[in-house]
């Protein structure tokens, strides 16, 4: 199975698919201080992840990475 866990990208991307402006900020209305952000409990990251460097790339290249790319995980015998 394949999770997104960014709730708040896919409400973006439901607005814009409306037609809607949105304004997207990955830490909710205030930025966190650095003590903050060292003070936070992260988790190790145990799920395999996706990376697709978009950088100099084209959309639609980096579209087509990317689904190639789930493609292959859900096709692998741990997907």
């Amino acid at each position: 199975m394949i999770e997104v866990e960014a709730e708040g990208y896919r409400l973006a991307s439901d607005n814009l698919g409306l037609g809607r402006s949105v304004v997207a900020d990955s830490s909710g209305s205030m930025t966190p201080t650095w003590r903050e952000v060292q003070d936070r409990e992260f988790a190790d990251w145990t799920a395999e992840r996706v990376v697709v460097d978009t950088a100099g790339r084209r959309v639609l290249d980096s579209e087509r990475e990317l689904l190639l790319r789930l493609d292959e995980l859900r096709s692998s015998p741990a997907g």
